[in-house]
């Protein structure tokens, strides 16, 4: 299940109106409907933040699924997740360490 099915259904077990979140958080009502019929795993980190603390729920709860399939996939979505919040420069440094790491046998395949 994709984070719009998910958001859906927790405003409706929570009675809430796309209309009344999009307010509590400050983005404009049609943000939320997009989310919510794109119904991908693709969301800005900074709007899925302000959903959860709005909602009250854990941003687990939306890559739930996606987590689970297996420990490969979840370490490779944690790190990825980790990626995305990084700036360019924090990218770039990141990039650089993991040139470090291939450079010695010792972490390589």
């Amino acid at each position: 299940m994709a984070i719009g099915k998910i958001l859906s259904d927790v405003l409706k077990e929570r009675n809430t109106t796309v209309t009344d979140l999009a307010r509590n958080i400050n983005v404009a009502p049609t943000t939320i409907y997009s989310i919510i019929e794109r119904d991908n795993m693709k969301i800005d980190i900074s709007v899925l933040i302000k959903i959860c603390k709005s909602l009250d729920v854990n941003i687990e709860m939306f890559y739930k699924d996606y987590l689970d399939n297996n420990d490969s996939d979840k370490t490779e979505s944690e790190i990825m997740f980790k990626y995305d919040q990084l700036n360019d420069d924090g990218k770039a440094k990141l990039n650089e360490r993991l040139d470090e790491l291939l450079e010695l046998p010792k972490y390589r395949k």
